[in-house]
Order: C-alpha cells, then structure tokens, then sequence
C-alpha cells in the first residue's frame, strides 16, 4: 500500500486535504463507505439513496468540482481503500466535448447533465403544492398549473437552448466560461400567467461574455447555430444546465404561490408556503420525493 507522501507526489494543493482524510479516516477494519462529490448538493442528493440500502457508515468528501473529483480517483484508485469508496460527479458537456475520462466500476456519471435535471418534473411540483401549500378560507387550486408546467417547461428549453450552445461553442474553442455567475433572472421573466418569456433587450451573447469573464470573437454566430440545430437533437435534460433548469421551477413555483396568496386574499382567505421553496433548499427538499433513476439504482445494487 502507497503511503501518504507517495500518494502525494504531483498533487496539487486543493486535492490534498481530501486525499489526507480519506487515509486518515480509511480503516479495513470499520464497515465505512467513502463517498466524493463535487459539492455539498450532489452528497445531499446521492445520500438519499444511498443510506437506505447500507448499515456502512458513510463518510462525504467534498470535492469541489469534476476535474477534482477525477483527480482524487487516481489516488484512490490505486489504494485498498477504493473498494470501499464509490465516485459520483454529473456528465454536464463531456460527451458532446468528447472529454476523455477513465471509467470505473465504483465511478457513477449522471445521463443528464446533471443531479438537478433529475428533479425537474411535473410530479415534484404537484407533490410541492399538496405539501407546501397551505390555504386558510379558501380552496386552493393549483391543479391547472402543474398542468401547465410541462408546457412552460418546454417553452423554457427552447429559450435556454440558445444559451447553451453558446457555451458548447465556447467550450469547444477551449474557453471555460464561468456560468455560476449567469443570472437567469436577467435574461428572463414570468408573466402573470407564469409565461416566461426573454427580458433582455441588448445581444445575449455579449452578456454571457461579460458576466462569465469571456472574450468576444468574430465568428461566433454561424458555429452557434450549428450547435443549436446539434442540441436540439438530444433530450433537452441531458444538455441543458440543472442549475439553469432548478431555476426555472423555483421561479415558477414561488410565482405560483405568489398567484394563489393573492387569490385567497381577494376572498376573503389566506395560503402560506412552509417551508418555502427557493434555490438553495431546492434539492435537499426535492430528492426526498423521487425514487432514484434506473441507472443510479443499477450502480448502486452493483455496488452496495
């Protein structure tokens, strides 16, 4: 077995910490299952499933992104402990950008692109309303808008997909543009019928270059829409940003309940939202609803 400072030559910094509490916590005499994610989100979402089916005691490791994740593998890879340590990190553009990665058994990469796109769905808003959503004096009726929610869902693929290929073409002239700082409540808005449609009057483009820190280039335009035409042949959750489709559905449920509260103030009634919905307990309150998907479960089984 390799020690720490054998594990340790050509790391860089910010894998070190990990890769030292992984060994000071690996012990081959302990039932534990080490577990490296990309962010405190993706251990939420996979420690739902993963709990239930382990008697294990499971310890998390933050990684902090993909590449990071990849590269405490090949540490761990080559120690003991990587039978008893599972990988998880989300597809995003890796396949349209033919990324070379290695596989592994114990390595588990989202079809979509990423966690947040497998929580998206009608039946989580609907279980949302009926869990969520409280009214006093008044019969709440959300029925018709989850209804709808399918189709707003659509009409905002449509609207992202533009985004996103720009930022397939950007990362395809070896560019990393920084999409934490795109702020979709810039660019689009929901109308009183919870339509969303653009907000932005001036070019998108340049303003995805600016907020994301990337230099403008001539040319752009004829490679975005060759791009467009490529994503609109896959599934819209398998290119599309989670984060970006997350936004979509807390916008449009918090506008939901911001409709209802005002229809069952107008009768005379109240509703309330505990607890409330917003970006930042969107997952841990969605993962708990979902079973999980055919290929977590798969890996899982083939693992636990």
């Amino acid at each position: 077995m390799p020690n720490f400072a054998d594990l340790l030559k050509g790391a860089k910094s910010g894998r070190v910490q990990v890769i030292h509490e992984f060994l000071t916590n690996f012990d081959p005499s302990k039932h534990r299952l080490h577990c490296f994610y990309e962010g405190r989100e993706d251990e939420i979402f996979y420690r739902n499933f993963i709990s239930p089916r382990t008697e294990a005691r499971l310890i998390g490791y933050i990684c902090g992104n993909k590449d990071e994740v990849y590269s405490v593998f090949s540490f761990v890879a080559r120690h003991p402990g990587c039978d008893q340590s599972l990988f998880f990190v989300d597809k995003d553009l890796s396949d349209l950008l033919r990324e070379k990665r290695p596989a592994h058994a114990r390595f588990f990469v989202t079809a979509y692109y990423s966690i947040e796109n497998y929580l998206v769905q009608q039946d989580v808003l609907g279980r949302f309303c009926r869990d969520f959503i409280q009214c006093r004096g008044v019969v709440c009726d959300h029925d018709k808008a989850c209804e709808e929610f399918g189709e707003g869902l659509r009409k905002f693929y449509d609207l992202i997909l533009p985004i996103m290929a720009w930022v397939l073409v950007v990362r395809r002239r070896g560019q990393r543009p920084n999409l934490r700082n795109v702020e979709l409540k810039s660019l689009f808005r929901f109308d009183e019928h919870l339509h969303i449609c653009k907000k932005l009057k001036r070019s998108r483009i340049a303003h995805l270059c600016t907020v994301t820190g990337i230099t403008p280039t001539p040319g752009i335009a004829g490679e975005m829409r060759a791009a467009l035409v490529e994503l609109r042949s896959h599934n819209p959750k398998t290119v599309i940003r989670g984060h970006f489709e997350s936004w979509f559905f807390v916008e449009y449920i918090k506008g939901l309940f911001a409709r209802i509260k005002t229809e069952a103030e107008r009768q005379g009634g109240a509703a309330s939202m505990i607890p409330a919905v917003e970006h930042t307990s969107f997952v841990p309150l969605a993962v708990v609803v979902i079973p999980p998907s055919n290929e977590l479960d798969a890996f899982l089984v083939s693992n636990i």
